[in-house]
């Protein structure tokens, strides 16, 4: 019985050490090698990704980088498989941005991982850089493209690029996605984009924001949505790309598995130690 309430002692008592040991053990295996852990892909994910995949090879695709570098964490993953996923389908994407950095932002981390050989700038995807003037901006751009943005993020103008030699409007946009941690957001596209040239358009969510778009989803306005981390990773697996996202969920639940299993040890070590106790008083 001393040897049995020893080893309860000693798992009552674990230190605390031992607990972090585990946890950074297990966070860090995933982010170093994703398992890709099974979960459930949300219809919302589907839906972008089978609009996204049912589109005619070279049609263009308008993505917006609604987001500065404090929410890339979030919306970068998303942006970044949409991305991949556009040019895995051979479509055509105009980067654009109401954000001031949004398009640094993609030419510094979306388009060095993205980008497939032999793509080609200007005419398989341009970037056209900073829309300024929020809502107003947008609809100045949707109705004619050079009048915001004569010149695209690199100075060349828009004429000498030959992806943009049939692209003077929002009309010309098969789709417009747009991932966003604020204003100009997923509002100001539906009503500049999709009220009034009929652009189908996909969303990119932080998860606060999800409540808010629930609703343009289940009118069929927007056409699709990815839910934060969690929907960037549900992306990945969709397009057989397990990255950031995927492992970042893999060492979430990595991690709940070892405080659960913890947390069961260390109530059946108090309940065993009380019957070892219980038993000695009789």
């Amino acid at each position: 019985m001393s040897e049995s309430k020893g080893i309860l002692d000693k798992i009552e008592n674990m230190d605390v050490r031992i607990i972090y040991i585990l946890v950074i053990i297990c966070i860090a295996i995933p982010i170093i090698r994703p398992m890709g852990l099974p979960i459930p892909i949300s219809e919302s994910t589907i839906s972008a990704y089978d609009f996204i995949n049912k589109l005619p090879e070279g049609s263009v695709v308008l993505v917006g980088f609604e987001t500065g570098a404090a929410g890339w964490p979030e919306l970068g993953p998303q942006l970044n498989i949409f991305m991949q996923h556009i040019f895995d389908r051979n479509l055509k994407p105009i980067i654009v941005s109401g954000n001031v950095d949004g398009a640094q932002l993609a030419e510094m981390y979306t388009i060095p991982k993205m980008i497939k050989p032999g793509k080609v700038y200007g005419k398989d995807w341009v970037n056209l850089g900073y829309i300024a003037g929020g809502e107003s901006g947008i609809a100045a751009f949707a109705s004619r493209i050079t009048s915001v943005t004569p010149r695209d993020y690199f100075g060349t103008p828009v004429e000498d690029l030959e992806m943009m030699k049939n692209v003077t409007s929002a009309a010309d946009f098969k789709l417009a996605i747009v991932c966003s941690w604020g204003t100009p957001g997923h509002a100001d596209y539906l009503r500049q984009y999709t009220t009034k040239f009929g652009v189908p358009l996909i969303v990119g969510a932080q998860t606060t924001t999800v409540p808010a778009i629930v609703p343009f989803y289940q009118s069929k306005q927007v056409v699709g949505y990815t839910n934060g981390l969690r929907g960037a990773g549900e992306y990945e697996i969709l397009t057989h790309h397990p990255g950031y996202a995927v492992a970042s969920l893999d060492a979430a639940s990595s991690y709940h598995l070892v405080v659960f299993v913890l947390i069961v040890i260390g109530n059946l070590a108090i309940v065993a130690k009380r019957f070892v106790k219980k038993k000695e008083g009789t």
